[in-house]
């Protein structure tokens, strides 16, 4: 059994550069694999199923995750930049701690609630992991427990001698930055000793650098002070409430929900004696960000959640760039226009416009007409004989498509009723979902 981290964007299928897009094309060689997605994508999940018959395969089990929410309700958007990985790596906060503090917005694991703020090792919660307790519903997450946790952690952490010289390097790393031109005390002594002294009172490392604790460092010009927790004590006290947080940093591109994600995965595949594997999506070349990828593998390492195949492996089963794979693409994309499952559209993006404004019109939601799949043979040699631009169609089926979910029990959906036939490969060439390969 192998699982895989789910990153997932929206949908088409060839285009005049011959290459894939982004949704059904999902399906390319992902039989056999199984997977967990987020509730977000759940309509999808019968387009997934219609292409998989397309295809001949045999659909695989489906577990959607509940969406996370902020505390006062409010939908969790990768916008935020206090939900990415970077933001909580500059804050101080630990990867097991913000691990524990995710897996509280879905369930999943034989916890007892009174136990929620415990510390739990990541090797635990693979044997404590269970699908059928994931929730159905929409979780909150409540931020002073993140910082609990945190707490927790760093007093753990403090206790393992060896763990304990991590924390010393990364609060040394966290004081230089901080204060790049200062003459500064960074020796692994007075470090700890400011550590042990403040374990019980804070809630991340990002608070021993805040401005009213920069004595705690930097050296005064005329002399240096050996400072005692005694000594600490009553300058914090001259100094008023001096532990703030951090202000946030939008960087990063991992944010909590592909976290959570990511990790629900790699529990999935340990508990079941499977694999983990990361692929990355790049299909979307608008999109492409310089140095994501090494980021995203990064942020993955730092939160414990380490790929046993990656684009940083040397395996059988890869690339796994999406990008790298444009000829399994085109491959199976020209069976599905062999089967009849599929159509070029050649439909200009003014026409789709005109279609957009109608149906809001008329207050309807818009779709696609289904135009170009009336085509015959002769007008689609013509027009491909002009080079006119082109994307693929996929044809929807105007029946009540039926599955389980793992979480949300059975379901039904007929996606006909409400969209037009899906493109899955766009007019740039490439697909417009992420594909799945074994």
């Amino acid at each position: 059994m192998r699982w895989i981290v789910l990153f997932l964007p929206r949908i088409s299928i060839i285009s005049a550069t011959l290459g894939p897009s982004f949704k059904p094309l999902n399906m390319v060689l992902r039989d056999r694999m199984k997977l967990l997605n987020v509730r977000l994508f759940f309509v999808s999940t019968t387009k997934h199923l219609l292409l998989y018959r397309a295809f001949g395969w045999t659909p695989p089990t489906f577990a959607h995750l509940p969406l996370i929410m902020n505390a006062d309700g409010s939908k969790l958007s990768k916008r935020q930049g206090d939900i990415q990985m970077d933001y909580y790596r500059k804050k101080g906060i630990l990867p097991t701690a913000l691990v524990n503090y995710i897996i509280q917005a879905g369930g999943g694991f034989t916890i007892d609630p009174s136990e929620r703020l415990n510390i739990y090792p990541l090797e635990e919660l693979v044997q404590k992991f269970d699908i059928s307790r994931v929730n159905s519903h929409s979780s909150r997450l409540n931020p002073d427990h993140l910082g609990e946790l945190n707490r927790l952690e760093i007093q753990r952490t403090i206790a393992d001698p060896g763990k304990c010289d991590g924390l010393v390097r990364n609060l040394r790393q966290m004081i230089q930055q901080t204060y790049p031109n200062h003459n500064l005390d960074l020796s692994d002594e007075h470090i700890k000793t400011v550590i042990h002294w403040a374990s019980n009172r804070m809630t991340s490392l990002g608070e021993l650098v805040e401005g009213k604790l920069a004595f705690l460092w930097i050296i005064p010009k005329l002399q240096k002070a050996e400072l005692t927790p005694e000594i600490l004590d009553e300058l914090i006290l001259s100094h008023g409430d001096s532990l703030l947080n951090i202000a946030f940093c939008f960087a990063g591109f991992l944010h909590l929900g592909g976290l959570r994600t990511a990790l629900y995965n790699y529990l999935f595949a340990k508990a079941g004696k499977g694999k983990f594997i990361v692929r990355i999506e790049d299909t979307d070349q608008t999109r492409i960000v310089e140095g994501a990828t090494e980021r995203l593998l990064k942020d993955l390492e730092w939160a414990g959640l380490i790929p046993d195949e990656s684009p940083l492996t040397d395996s059988p089963h890869g690339p796994y760039v999406q990008s790298e794979r444009l000829d399994i693409y085109h491959r199976e994309v020209k069976k599905l226009l062999d089967n009849g499952s599929a159509y070029y559209c050649f439909c200009s993006e003014r026409r789709l416009e005109l279609l957009r404004k109608e149906a809001l019109r008329v207050r309807q939601v818009p779709k696609y007409d289904n135009r170009c799949r009336h085509l015959t043979p002769g007008q689609i040699a013509e027009k491909l004989a002009a080079k006119d631009t082109f994307c693929i169609r996929f044809k929807l089926k105007e029946f009540h498509e039926a599955f389980r979910d793992l979480v949300y029990g059975d379901l039904s959906y007929n996606v006909a009723l409400n969209e037009g036939d899906p493109v899955i490969v766009k007019s740039d060439g490439f697909p417009t979902y992420t594909v799945r390969l074994q």
